[in-house]
């Protein structure tokens, strides 16, 4: 199995086999081709299909899952999925600046495609899921 473009995504926890709290040799021992931009307070570690932010002591705090990735939360929510699909098994979602939480579910987000992308007028709850987050809570 690709552990770069499939598994479960938990929240708080993990995107397949990459974990929140592992330390940056660990990680860049699982990478193959991956970049790396060092940032104000952090540095982040970009493959493909996965980002990884990691904070002053070396340790992955945030995970992002991108284009390719296709693993889904709860078997459920994936990349392409909309927000109409997150609500209609979890509830109402939220809007934080540029970024949807689910009710009660801490340790995920979602960001949604952009608006410019669409000829037509956006609608948010259909507007597809373009990356995941999970991030230590």
């Amino acid at each position: 199995m690709d552990i770069f473009r499939y598994g479960d995504v938990v929240p708080g926890e993990s995107i397949g086999a990459f974990q929140i709290g592992m330390k940056a040799e660990q990680l860049l021992n699982m990478l193959e081709d991956y970049q790396s931009e060092q940032r104000s307070n952090c540095i982040v570690v970009k493959t493909s299909t996965l980002w990884f932010w990691l904070d002053e002591e070396n340790k992955t705090f945030q995970i992002m899952a991108i284009d390719g990735f296709l693993g889904k939360y709860a078997k459920l929510i994936g990349l392409g999925d909309t927000i109409s699909d997150i609500e209609e098994h979890f509830g109402n979602c939220t809007q934080d600046s540029y970024v949807v939480k689910m009710p009660n579910i801490e340790g995920i987000c979602f960001e949604l495609k952009d608006v410019d992308e669409y000829d037509q007028v956006w609608d948010e709850l259909s507007a597809p899921i373009c990356s995941i987050c999970v991030y230590s809570v």
